[in-house]
């Protein structure tokens, strides 16, 4: 009989802040959907019983769906920051696509360490629509207690100049 042991699960959900700099109806807003769930076992291990595991491992490119509205001449920038995961495990995000619509974005293509200070994403001018974000994690092994980790993952934006 073969048994089944849960090492750990991560999962990732997407939280919204936004700050406004200076009240107006055309200051930017952002929307975060989706989320990331990860569940590591035995199937992870290297070389089967007694080994570690792999210590990487990346989302699905899509893991995070954002948008933007701002009106066209609007520039603005997408910082993102992480609410405590255990210190050996680090989360990287990254943009994987550019979305859809009238406006500009850029950056933010290499995965990015996150930190629980906010770090730049990317930035853009008007209005963007379903822009990918992948997530990656290291630093994962089998010294790492058993358990459920929820990890937040914070997006704010900010208009830019």
């Amino acid at each position: 009989m073969k048994k089944n042991i849960l090492i750990l699960i991560l999962f990732i959900n997407p939280i919204l802040l936004t700050i406004p700099i200076c009240p107006s109806a055309e200051n930017p807003k952002i929307s975060a959907s989706g989320s990331w769930f990860l569940g590591i076992d035995q199937s992870n291990l290297l070389s089967g019983g007694g080994s570690n595991l792999q210590s990487t491992y990346q989302s699905t490119p899509d893991a995070t769906l954002i948008d933007v509205k701002a009106d066209k001449k609007s520039s603005w920038a997408v910082y993102v920051r992480k609410i405590p995961l255990p210190n050996h495990l680090t989360i990287y995000a990254r943009r994987t696509s550019d979305g859809r619509g009238g406006g500009t974005i850029e950056g933010g293509e290499n995965f990015i360490p996150l930190g629980e200070g906010y770090t730049m994403l990317f930035r853009g001018r008007g209005e963007r629509k379903d822009v990918t974000i992948q997530y990656m994690i290291r630093g994962v092994s089998i010294s790492i207690s058993p358990g459920l980790r929820d990890l937040q993952i914070i997006y704010t934006i900010e208009e830019d100049g």
